[in-house]
């Protein structure tokens, strides 16, 4: 992200990381969205600049993205927590870690595939 910046301040020095209101303009966002698709396999070719922050969020099944990623990020926190021996209040038990890691997979699985499309 701070190349990315760096390079953009060279053209304009009040190049922002994120505007207030306009979903489209947060770069940041993007910069940090576009490692999450690199992360998931998505080849670096296919997240270069070339697709945009709109493309991403014009994807039709964005809906089904975000609660497959919830539940993800929910399945590993408990396990992690559980096994951790966190004592937190109100907490849910969390499944045995490698459980959660295949269940966490098989999520993963189904995210990859609802974001295939969206590449061009």
């Amino acid at each position: 992200m701070k190349r990315y910046l760096l390079e953009q301040r060279k053209r304009d020095q009040d190049f922002p990381t994120c505007r207030r209101w306009g979903p489209y303009q947060c770069h940041g966002h993007w910069l940090i969205a576009r490692e999450i698709l690199l992360h998931w396999g998505i080849p670096a070719r296919e997240v270069a600049n070339t697709v945009s922050a709109e493309q991403v969020l014009n994807h039709p099944p964005g809906l089904e993205l975000l609660p497959l990623v919830q539940r993800r990020q929910e399945l590993l926190k408990d396990a992690w927590l559980t096994a951790t021996g966190h004592k937190r209040p109100d907490m849910s038990k969390g499944l045995p870690l490698e459980e959660a890691g295949r269940q966490a997979q098989e999520i993963e699985g189904k995210i990859r595939n609802l974001l295939m499309p969206v590449l061009p």
